[in-house]
């Protein structure tokens, strides 16, 4: 077996963990990589784990790495702003070409969030590309849109993060922004025909249901309302603890009511606005969240960029069978 860490691989031992609360920050089991196959951690866990002496975080600390779990800036001189942000891009510049523990493998270097934050993140990397853009590194700026595109390829979408937990959900999708992005810096049109292929794919993703929708209904990240419109809202494929915030979200869902109560967590992590009181349903508990009863403007605005910029690379391409499909999208959005 793989050395690869899968949450659902260690359920045993990742669920002792996160509940003994060993770690300050839940997030920590999560991007650890076992320094062993997980058959020999699991099974070294079944034989130890009720014997006397048994130290748990002992354990997980002899067989797993937690190196690199936070990213740390620590400056001794006082830097004007410009220099401090220009270092920034160099210390917080990543790269994975294989996969370690749950983080995946990306074909291009990125940029990180930093702190607690030391993956590639979906919408989080469009504002990156704002300074990328000011401080000229175009290069970076193509970095991510290449590695964009190769989990929309690979995954049929980005997840919100770069990590194997995350691959049930994605994040705003700014891929066609970031193409506007690159197009502002380079004012080459050709990127727009070069990613049609990945812009496709990714608007099949936000679309995937719609032929199966009546009037009132909804299926994964679409919804059609009662009077037929067609809408996005976000969703994610589990409804379980989100492994990185695992403890939490079983105390909450203690004194919560329905169902789909860690679907709706999850399904307002997808936005990025997590958490806010738009998404529940009395504007102050968590308890009461009801992400997937809405359909966010934010979210559908864009998804009409999305659309207007399948539209865009259709017409560049001469495909006008596309062109006219994506444009009547935009213009049932606009009604």
């Amino acid at each position: 077996m793989s050395n690869q860490l899968y949450i659902n691989e260690i359920q045993s031992l990742f669920d002792a963990v996160q509940r003994s609360e060993i770690f300050e920050d839940q997030k920590m089991m999560t991007d650890a990589v076992p320094l062993f196959p997980i058959a020999k951690i699991n099974e070294d866990y079944e034989k130890s784990k009720n014997t006397e002496g048994f130290n748990l975080k002992d354990f997980v600390m002899t067989h797993f790495d937690f190196l690199g779990a936070r990213v740390s800036v620590h400056r001794e001189e006082q830097l004007p702003i410009g220099e401090h942000i220009e270092k920034l891009w160099d210390e917080l510049t990543r790269t994975t070409y294989e996969e370690k523990g749950t983080l995946l493998k990306l074909p291009k270097p990125y940029i990180v969030p930093g702190g607690r934050f030391n993956e590639f993140f979906y919408w989080d990397s469009y504002f990156i590309m704002l300074g990328l853009k000011v401080s000229g590194r175009v290069e970076m700026m193509e970095n991510i849109i290449e590695n964009c595109s190769y989990l929309i390829l690979n995954v049929g979408f980005v997840p919100n993060a770069s990590r194997t937990h995350f691959l049930s959900r994605s994040q705003p999708p700014y891929f066609s922004l970031m193409l506007d992005l690159l197009f502002e810096t380079t004012q080459d049109e050709r990127i727009y025909t070069k990613y049609h292929e990945t812009l496709e794919k990714e608007y099949a993703f936000w679309m995937n249901g719609e032929e199966w929708l009546e009037n009132g209904s909804s299926v994964k990240r679409v919804v059609r309302t009662t009077d037929g419109d067609i809408l996005n809202r976000y969703y994610d494929a589990e409804n379980a603890p989100r492994p990185e915030s695992y403890l939490i979200d079983i105390e909450d869902h203690e004194t919560a009511s329905g169902d789909e109560f860690y679907r709706n967590i999850r399904s307002a992590c997808e936005s990025g606005w997590d958490f806010s009181s738009r998404w529940f349903a009395d504007g102050e508990n968590i308890q009461t969240i009801e992400t997937l009863n809405l359909a966010q403007v934010d979210l559908n605005c864009l998804l009409w960029h999305l659309e207007m910029t399948l539209a865009k690379s259709s017409a560049l391409q001469n495909l006008s069978e596309k062109n006219n499909y994506f444009q009547k999208e935009q213009q049932a959005e606009d009604r």
